[in-house]
């Protein structure tokens, strides 16, 4: 028995991300590609304002700033304990407010790789996640399988391989199939197809305009993911694989919503913590991700793995010398750990 949709909401499109076929309603993608394009395009608040569709910019100002008054509210509370304080001074009180206190002026600096919620993919969403919203279910059952990030939960993912026998299924519920990849390729933050293969071919990797990122030997290998538990643990169901390739090129897959399942990568050296490595994945806003690593070993004898974490500990001596203090990890500052294969 077919499921009865509304004719309005039919149209879908579908394509292949690197190997994985990612449909959604055709709206919602022309939705997403704009909202990815104003994140990646603009300079400003006020840029972003006007080329982002307005439901996803209001929740974008949600998720980035709960805390935030208008100017309205931030003068009357001000004049109850200041009747003297005029609007011009009230005004400009408020523009010296930090932007997760205040509403954004059109003029203010808008820079994507500010905002955890879109380097860590949690803005404007992953589509294959969202795929389990409203996918029938005995195409998720037949066709899907079901993977997981272990930051953002479960996903569903289709085989390219089976893209005839998929898109034939969801003919019979009444959808409407439009293929067109560079659309999807968008709508999932990847940009440009043609663009993606390019920039992920470059075998020179840019970190800034005047800092070019390396790699290190040890790390050129097909790595576990693990992320580490509430006792600081590794999880032993981790599933996901990383290759890190010579030529600055990674696939993760299944990739956490925030990562490409193919890009960038590199190292670069904190000078200032004792020529620090710092590991650096480009993520799907554009901007670069990058924390510290360490190496650790946690049982004498065993192999040795590798710590992402957010920040260091360093010891600082009485003559003034800094050592790195890899051994003094806060679960807190963890983010993931590379693992080789067993």
């Amino acid at each position: 028995m077919t499921r009865k949709v509304d004719p309005w909401s039919t149209a879908i499109v579908y394509g292949d991300t690197y190997g994985t076929l990612v449909f959604v309603p055709k709206a919602r993608a022309v939705e997403l590609a704009s909202t990815y394009e104003a994140i990646r395009t603009s300079a400003t608040w006020g840029e972003l304002r006007a080329r982002m569709p307005a439901p996803a910019y209001e929740r974008f100002l949600e998720m980035t700033g709960d805390e935030r008054v208008d100017f309205e509210e931030f003068y009357r509370e001000e004049q109850k304990t200041r009747p003297e304080l005029t609007r011009e001074e009230a005004r400009e009180e408020y523009l010296t407010l930090s932007l997760d206190l205040r509403n954004p002026e059109p003029d203010d600096r808008f820079n994507a790789g500010d905002f955890a919620a879109l380097n860590e993919g949690d803005f404007p969403t992953w589509q294959l996640q969202e795929m389990l919203d409203w996918v029938p279910h005995d195409i998720q059952r037949q066709y899907g399988t079901c993977g997981s990030s272990a930051v953002s939960g479960p996903c569903l993912e289709f085989s390219a391989r089976q893209v005839r026998e998929i898109v034939a299924a969801f003919e019979t519920h009444g959808y409407r199939c439009e293929r067109n990849d560079l659309l999807i390729s968008r709508a999932c933050g990847y940009g440009d197809a043609a663009a993606a293969d390019a920039e992920t071919s470059s075998r020179s990797t840019e970190f800034s305009s005047s800092e070019r990122l390396g790699h290190l030997e040890s790390l050129l290998s097909e790595w576990v993911v693990l992320y580490p538990d509430s006792q600081t643990t590794a999880d032993p169901g981790g599933h996901e694989r990383l290759v890190l390739s010579r030529d600055g090129t990674y696939t993760w897959k299944p990739a956490p919503d925030w990562a490409r399942p193919i890009g960038r990568w590199g190292v670069r050296i904190d000078r200032e913590q004792n020529e620090a490595i710092v590991l650096c994945f480009q993520a799907k806003a554009g901007s670069w991700r990058c924390h510290y690593l360490i190496p650790s070993r946690p049982l004498p004898g065993g192999p040795m793995h590798w710590v992402w974490q957010r920040a260091l500990a360093v010891v600082v001596h009485p003559d003034g010398r800094k050592e790195l203090a890899p051994n003094v990890v806060l679960f807190s500052e963890r983010v993931l750990e590379l693992h080789r294969p067993r």
